[in-house]
């Protein structure tokens, strides 16, 4: 599966995942220098900007994160262009996007841009991964990105939460979890609880 959604309350772990995620790719080897890149959005500056190895980009203000979406807008259209090369020579692009519901409740969500992307994300090497807290989720699930991404059967992490927020995607209700430990589901798999790994 291309892409990631994951839920939660305050403190619950949905930074932690995402610095996790960070440090491994940043650290992973690039095969055969095929140009992996890595972009975060981060308008609460919770995420590293310094890799121990490799490199990524971090954005903060809006400003700055709608210009990364249309220069990332701009290489997904050349991706789908006929005789612009097979998938298999693009550098994979993962996008990490913190706190989501300060990101998509602004004028002009800079990632609504992403969209027609989403459904070509195996193809076109392009990953997106999203952090949202819980509270209002259910309702969000209508907002064109999120919805795009339910209807593509994206995975769900589910950290801790509460059960009021109700139903989310594969049928998920919140619960109180201890930090970091989740619910994983992906269409037409039963849940799994896991725990999720510790990153400072």
């Amino acid at each position: 599966d291309p892409h990631l959604l994951i839920y939660g309350d305050a403190r619950a772990g949905k930074t932690t995942v995402l610095r996790s995620l960070l440090a491994q790719l940043s650290a992973a080897s690039d095969p055969a220098g095929s140009g992996r890149k890595l972009f975060g959005i981060d308008h609460r500056r919770a995420l590293p900007t310094e890799a121990t190895s490799g490199a990524h980009r971090i954005t903060f203000g809006a400003a700055e994160s709608s210009a990364i979406c249309t220069a990332l807008v701009a290489e997904l259209v050349g991706r789908l262009r006929p005789g612009d090369g097979r998938p298999d020579g693009f550098g994979r692009i993962y996008l990490l996007v913190d706190d989501y519901d300060l990101v998509g409740t602004r004028p002009g969500n800079p990632l609504n841009g992403l969209i027609p992307f989403l459904p070509h994300g195996r193809d076109l090497r392009f990953h997106l991964i999203i952090a949202r807290r819980l509270g209002g989720a259910a309702r969000a699930q209508y907002e064109p990105l999120l919805q795009t991404l339910g209807d593509l059967g994206t995975p769900v992490l589910l950290l801790s939460g509460s059960p009021a927020e109700g139903r989310l995607a594969h049928g998920l209700t919140p619960r109180p979890l201890p930090p970091g430990r989740a619910m994983f589901a992906v269409r037409g798999a039963v849940p799994q609880l896991i725990q999720t790994p510790w990153v400072q």
